[in-house]
């Protein structure tokens, strides 16, 4: 008479089929948690540094006053922290200087989104101009430019008077990946005290529209910001045909 159970040839050909399943499946659970893990880096940046920039606007009036020669300065770069600084939590001051953003002590080593090296300002490149950067005290890496007295219109209302761009890398460049759209995304300070994320919805300029500039096929990433903020996704990563007024996540 047959006993109920398992052989041993019949559990190793089960267990060997759940490794394959699973070796098949974990990569794509562990992109999946990286993104998730971006999304909240990313909306806890956006939540400080839109709280500090209301407040720097609140005592000190609106940007366009606070300087008094044009273009990308180091003055100008500086200025901008000065304004933020009493509002942040700064664990290191690199100013000018480098080795805020990864421990090699270099800026300019940040990827776009195929991998390849950041070579244009439309992509990202977090040393155009003279940045002043930081490190806040739970790991985000932060740089400040300012256009001065001078301001460039990235779209209308409050956009059409941006007089500045804050770029974070949300884990300092000391975890990676370093790639601009992934862990590093741009902001934009506003005449009128707005504060708003690169790719958002109401921006028109070519350079920083989504999901134009925001995009694997076309390897572009200085749009990103925006969608991850609102849509808790990094699905560009995935599919080519997200819109904000219209696909907003690949299928599952």
């Amino acid at each position: 008479m047959r006993k109920n159970g398992f052989t041993l040839a019949e559990v190793l050909i089960t267990l060997g089929i759940i490794g394959v399943v699973a070796a098949l499946a974990m990569p794509s659970l562990i992109q999946r948690h990286r993104e998730k893990e971006m999304v909240t880096r990313l909306k806890k940046a956006y939540s400080v540094l839109s709280a500090a920039y209301m407040n720097a606007v609140f005592e000190n009036g609106y940007a366009g006053d606070w300087y008094s020669v044009s273009t990308y300065t180091a003055e100008n770069a500086r200025i901008t922290f000065e304004m933020f600084k009493p509002y942040l939590n700064i664990a290191k001051d690199c100013g000018t200087a480098k080795g805020c953003f990864v421990p090699d002590n270099k800026r300019d080593n940040y990827r776009m989104l195929d991998g390849s090296t950041d070579s244009s300002s439309g992509k990202g490149n977090i040393d155009y101009g003279v940045p002043y950067s930081i490190m806040l005290n739970d790991g985000m890496s932060v740089a400040f430019w300012s256009y001065g007295t001078s301001a460039f219109s990235y779209g209308p209302g409050a956009l059409s008077a941006v007089r500045g761009v804050v770029t974070v890398d949300v884990n300092s460049g000391r975890k990676g990946p370093n790639q601009w759209g992934i862990d590093t995304f741009t902001f934009f300070l506003t005449d009128k005290g707005a504060f708003v994320p690169g790719g958002a919805a109401e921006i028109t300029r070519a350079d920083s529209k989504f999901p134009d500039s925001c995009s694997v096929a076309k390897n572009t990433a200085a749009a990103c910001a925006a969608w991850v903020i609102f849509n808790e996704n990094q699905d560009y990563l995935h599919c080519d045909d997200l819109s904000w007024d219209g696909k907003t996540k690949c299928k599952d």
